[in-house]
């Protein structure tokens, strides 16, 4: 199962690559996004843009682009954080979901960015943890969305924000 996420992220990412289309030209007549300054984020669309393109990864420091807070809301429209540390770890809190995990051995991550397809994705699975801890990371550099999905302890909560 171990292989199989990498192999999935990296043909699911070549897929993008090839189909999607590019942002918008200034000057063609279409729209960017308009991002959400000012909500307590530390991880901006600029901080993203710095990541390294990768086919598919399970190396952790690719990660530490991404190190800093994102603050969105939930489905339900109430606050929700999530916080990503040096080697992984992370702390999430909302209304349904408070926890914070530091990837151990067992812990599968897998990471994959293409700014040609305009997302960048990335996941950590530890079904060994006491909770078993999922959380699920996918930005579109194109939309400046952002969803976040964890799950732990079988409670799952989904956390979304325009960067």
């Amino acid at each position: 199962m171990n292989h199989i996420r990498p192999t999935l992220l990296a043909t699911l990412l070549l897929g993008l690559t090839a189909c999607s289309g590019t942002a918008p030209t200034p000057g063609t007549g279409g729209t960017a996004p308009t991002p959400t300054p000012g909500n307590g984020s530390t991880i901006t669309h600029a901080t993203l843009l710095g990541c390294p393109d990768s086919g598919g990864t399970q190396d952790t420091a690719a990660l530490g682009c991404m190190n800093g807070k994102v603050v969105g809301t939930t489905l339900s429209g109430e606050a929700c954080t999530l916080t990503i540390g040096n080697g992984a770890s992370i702390a999430y809190t909302s209304p349904a979901s408070t926890f914070t995990f530091t990837p151990g051995s067992n812990t599968t991550f897998t990471y994959g960015a293409s700014k040609t397809g305009q997302l960048l994705m990335w996941s950590i699975n530890d079904t060994t943890a006491q909770n078993m801890v999922y959380a699920d990371f996918r930005y579109n550099y194109g939309t400046h969305k952002l969803e976040i999905n964890t799950k732990n302890a079988n409670v799952s909560s989904s956390c979304n924000t325009t960067l």
